[in-house]
């Protein structure tokens, strides 16, 4: 399923439920949509508003291809604010001065694009296993920045997990 979002209460609380029963393997939701016809004045924060909650919602596709092994893969879309990209991304005026080149001032929107993909085995009711990769592209300010020197990001990681 895939869900239409305007970024409203009422869309964003139907956003939450269907992930609540994505994740209660009554549907499958595969990722959120919205259209920014640019009719309001709070169009652009609206559309922000969704990516990010894509993002936070984590709306991956799930394939249980044992009882004991999920697979999974899914997009990634970042958005953060204007004190995350300027600390990361963007160079105030003393940092500059001490950079040897131009202030960048980086402001808030979505921040990278990816895939990511990941699988969980279950070695008893308590223990599992699970590995993560992703793959992303660095966007808008981040992307353009006098200090990023890769635009793709990479993220790998194991873990050994227990459920009480």
């Amino acid at each position: 399923m895939l869900a239409a979002v305007s970024g409203g209460a009422d869309s964003t609380a139907l956003a939450h439920i269907l992930r609540d029963l994505d994740r209660a393997g009554d549907l499958h939701l595969t990722g959120l949509v919205h259209f920014n016809h640019q009719l309001r004045a709070s169009a652009d924060r609206d559309e922000q508003f969704v990516a990010q909650l894509a993002a936070s919602l984590g709306v991956d596709a799930k394939y249980h291809a044992t009882q004991r092994l999920t697979l999974s893969i899914g997009p990634e879309v970042t958005w953060v604010n204007n004190q995350y990209a300027m600390t990361f991304f963007g160079l105030d005026a003393a940092q500059s001065t001490i950079a040897g080149i131009a202030p960048y001032r980086a402001r808030s929107g979505i921040n990278s694009v990816g895939v990511s993909a990941g699988a969980s085995y279950m070695l008893t009711d308590h223990w599992s296993l699970a590995a993560h990769a992703s793959y992303g592209r660095l966007q808008g300010d981040a992307a353009n920045s006098p200090v990023t020197t890769d635009k793709t990001q990479r993220v790998y990681g194991g873990f050994v997990m227990y459920r009480f």
